[in-house]
């Protein structure tokens, strides 16, 4: 099968152009909701999981991450995301009160294809993405230490290549004895049933799903029921992904969020406050944003799952 933005292999004879295969689960919020519905459906097969735009928010809007308890209170190391995305970036919210910062970047992860970067003073429609993520996992999970591996460009794509390679890494690693329990990807693309180029990701989640990894996936923000990987591969009972929806009440999900049988948890996704990085002057509002998608309900899910590990690990040391 061919992508519209490569040929999922990395570049053909005589081009340098990376194989794009995945689009970040973001969307801007309402402003083209009407986008996500015939015909716009029915015009055939999609990739991405559609428009991506983030507001300004007011610094009181975000909330106060909960203590984090001392390393002294749990019996065995703090549990660690890896998160696959942009590539994190240094904000306020992400130091502990030690000064160390919550995350790092993963050591010796180096993608196969070179992912391009936007030239100084130019941002792409998801640069912050990953450290949007990287402020609801620390809020969800105040006692787990992240781990940022950068395979998305500032436009929210990813290649096919570089995600499987990255899966690959990450269980490499934790084969190795790395510390690794829940790993995000906040990104996602259809794929017909006979999809080759997936084949690499899946044989990455099954070595994970063996070593006890749980990987959570966004749904996706093409208001349909059609399969968005990886995040369907929770269909299959060989792998541990969780996929996760956007809703925007305890009972209604947003009419952006793909849905179906293949997606089996449900978060708030409209208008969700975290993060922008710092060091320029684009994060009006002192570095806080909204944004709505699938990406954000994952997210938080994933912090969820890693504190989840914490609270055992410190009830067993009392």
């Amino acid at each position: 099968m061919s992508h519209p933005y490569g040929n999922g292999r990395g570049p053909s004879s005589g081009s340098s152009a990376p194989d794009t295969g995945f689009r970040a689960a973001t969307i801007e919020d309402g402003a083209r909701e009407r986008d996500l519905y015939p015909p716009y459906l029915a015009s055939g097969r999609k990739l991405g999981h559609g428009t991506a735009a983030w507001l300004p928010a007011p610094p009181e809007e975000m909330p106060v991450p909960g203590p984090r308890r001392p390393d002294s209170a749990f019996t065995s190391p703090r549990p660690v995301v890896a998160l696959l995305d942009t590539g994190v970036q240094d904000h306020d919210v992400l130091l502990l009160d030690s000064g160390e910062p919550y995350w790092t970047e993963a050591p010796g992860w180096v993608p196969p294809l070179p992912i391009p970067s936007a030239e100084p003073g130019v941002y792409g429609s998801h640069w912050g993405h990953a450290t949007f993520l990287a402020g609801l996992i620390r809020l969800a999970a105040p006692d787990a230490r992240l781990l940022s591996l950068r395979v998305m460009d500032d436009s929210g794509r990813a290649s096919d290549t570089n995600v499987a390679a990255a899966l690959t890494w990450l269980a490499d690693q934790s084969d190795g004895g790395m510390r690794l329990d829940v790993v995000l990807a906040a990104f996602g693309r259809t794929a017909e049933t006979s999809d080759e180029d997936l084949a690499p990701v899946r044989a990455a989640l099954a070595r994970l799903a063996r070593l006890g990894v749980t990987v959570v996936a966004s749904a996706g923000n093409s208001g349909s029921e059609q399969p968005v990987y990886p995040a369907a591969f929770a269909a299959d009972a060989e792998l541990s992904v969780i996929s996760v929806g956007a809703r925007v009440s305890p009972t209604e999900r947003a009419r952006f969020s793909n849905h179906g049988v293949w997606v089996r948890g449900w978060g708030a996704g409209t208008n969700v406050v975290s993060i922008m990085p710092l060091r320029t002057t684009v994060a009006d509002g002192g570095g806080f944003a909204y944004w709505s998608g699938t990406s954000f309900p994952a997210a938080s899910h994933a912090g969820v799952l890693a504190q989840a590990v914490a609270d055992r690990s410190a009830r067993a040391a009392t």
